[in-house]
């Protein structure tokens, strides 16, 4: 049991109100920060891959965010992760300083740890912040991210390495998404 802001938080309330969001995964993480007397609370959910294609991600986690609000008691912030099936590794937006709310803003920095050890096993940097991202699931995987500046950058997985960047694939932010 957590005490978040004094209320008393099981970690299966917020896994039950994960499981019951359509398109996200039950696969999360927890953190939970202190800054002075607050305790912040932010969430790293899977998107499921029956992902919607007619929602956005800000529209999922903001469902996601009111209904842990009005369930369980607490504000909560957010970060998709992503999963690489053919490395069996996930990939993360890291951001520097966990300061209030900046979970939620775009990175210039991935982190890829290994499923089987958790281990990190590697970073990547953007040249521009990514707002969404998403691995293929091919046997030579690519991590694809939507940046700021509605391009597509690409990133080699196996190599841990910028590849490229598509200029022009939209004018907002936009959602990475992948059939199967």
């Amino acid at each position: 049991m957590l005490i978040i802001r004094g209320v008393n938080v099981f970690p299966t309330q917020i896994e039950e109100v994960i499981c019951k969001q359509k398109g996200l995964a039950p696969h999360y993480l927890i953190e939970l920060t202190r800054e002075g007397n607050l305790d912040h609370v932010a969430l790293t959910v899977e998107r499921a891959h029956d992902f919607d294609e007619h929602s956005t991600e800000d529209e999922t986690l903001s469902n996601l965010q009111q209904h842990i609000k009005s369930y369980i008691g607490i504000s909560t912030g957010w970060q998709l992760m992503t999963i690489s099936p053919a490395l069996n590794q996930l990939c993360v937006l890291v951001h520097k300083d966990h300061g209030d709310r900046n979970w939620e803003d775009p990175s210039d920095t991935i982190w890829a740890f290994d499923l089987d050890t958790h281990e990190k096993v590697g970073e990547l940097k953007t040249e521009n912040y990514v707002w969404s991202m998403n691995a293929t699931s091919d046997d030579a995987p690519l991590l694809l991210g939507v940046n700021i500046d509605g391009g597509l950058d690409v990133f080699d997985l196996t190599k841990m390495e910028y590849m490229h960047t598509v200029d022009g694939i939209s004018a907002i932010p936009a959602l990475v998404l992948s059939s199967h």
